[in-house]
């Protein structure tokens, strides 16, 4: 009895229905940026969220979506993380692109008016390279608490934000820059 139940077992270990899949578990990403990493007890909260939105020097403005007319436009997908514990937001990760360009306003400026969105009136920290483009951790200094933040310029003009509470160490934004690669 005991070497057939051991028979049953190893011809059930061996069928292809308990084989692992042969092709690779899809990892993470965010509008062509694989996420290579994320803080321990954090989940996706829903769908991706994006838009297309007018930009201004240094101003995306949130307030106006594109409307097709003759504007400059980027567009932005982002993805927020909640923590398994207390279903508090404890990371984001914003990509934002050039779209619509006009005689005045090519992409090149449209990329450096996302980058001041991001930057403008903050402290830069330290400026470094990443698999994904130039790092800028920025610092959001205010009276009660300091922000960390990490903007990246990625190749082709797309611009990256991760950003958390807070309380969240700078180090462990830094970690999930660093681990962004292009798909």
């Amino acid at each position: 009895m005991k070497i057939l139940l051991t028979a049953v077992l190893l011809i059930a270990a061996c069928s292809p229905a308990a084989q692992p899949p042969i092709a690779p578990t899809p990892r993470a990403s965010v509008d062509g940026f694989e996420i290579g990493y994320l803080p321990a007890g954090l989940r996706l909260d829903g769908p991706s969220g994006g838009a297309a939105y007018v930009i201004e020097k240094d101003r995306l403005r949130t307030d106006r979506p594109a409307s097709g007319r003759d504007e400059p436009t980027a567009a932005m997908t982002m993805h927020r993380y909640v923590s398994n514990d207390v279903g508090a937001s404890r990371l984001w990760i914003t990509v934002s692109r050039p779209e619509q360009t006009t005689a005045a306003v090519d992409a090149t400026l449209i990329t450096r008016w996302l980058v001041g969105f991001h930057t403008a009136g903050t402290e830069l920290a330290d400026e470094y390279d990443v698999p994904a483009g130039l790092a800028r951790l920025i610092k959001h200094v205010g009276s009660e608490t300091t922000v960390s933040e990490v903007v990246i310029t990625a190749a082709g003009g797309a611009v990256i934000s991760v950003s958390g509470p807070g309380t969240m160490p700078a180090a462990e934004i830094q970690a999930v820059a660093e681990g962004l690669r292009p798909l």
